[in-house]
């Protein structure tokens, strides 16, 4: 090989790595404008996670409330049945002993009912043998 060629091929490889060395810069160009939208995308992601966590933080919040307020309207609701339960249960004593004094009332004015109706037949047959002597009496008068 001359020094010709050796420069000639010198000389094609030195354009090939002026070549090389161009796209290499492009592509770093390209790189480093990726890197910035990454880096904005990174900074962006990072924002929507702290709103997030923001959001997350509320949400518990509201989470406990609505659980102590669930809590607050079982214990209002059992605290309400067991008011209802014992005025019903103190409604059905008082029913029970009312309807038990009604039948005791009911039993006795039958009972005197009863009595009421004997006596008024004894009277009635009394009368009525009075009445018929009272009669016969009369009849043998007018004779």
């Amino acid at each position: 090989m001359t020094d010709r060629d050796l420069l000639e091929s010198m000389s094609k490889q030195m354009g090939e790595l002026v070549r090389n060395v161009a796209e290499v810069r492009r592509s770093n160009k390209r790189l480093e404008a990726d890197m910035v939208v990454v880096k904005s995308d990174i900074v962006a992601m990072k924002g929507d996670i702290a709103t997030m966590q923001g959001d997350i933080v509320t949400m518990k919040g509201a989470i406990a409330t609505i659980q102590g307020d669930i809590y607050e309207m079982r214990c209002c609701q059992t605290q309400t049945n067991d008011k209802i339960d014992e005025r019903a249960e103190f409604l059905s004593t008082k029913t029970d002993h009312f309807v038990e004094f009604v039948s005791a009332e009911i039993m006795k004015n039958r009972v005197a009912s009863e009595e009421q109706r004997h006596l008024r037949d004894i009277w009635q047959r009394r009368i009525e043998r009075r009445l018929e002597k009272l009669e016969a009496a009369g009849a043998v008068t007018r004779e």
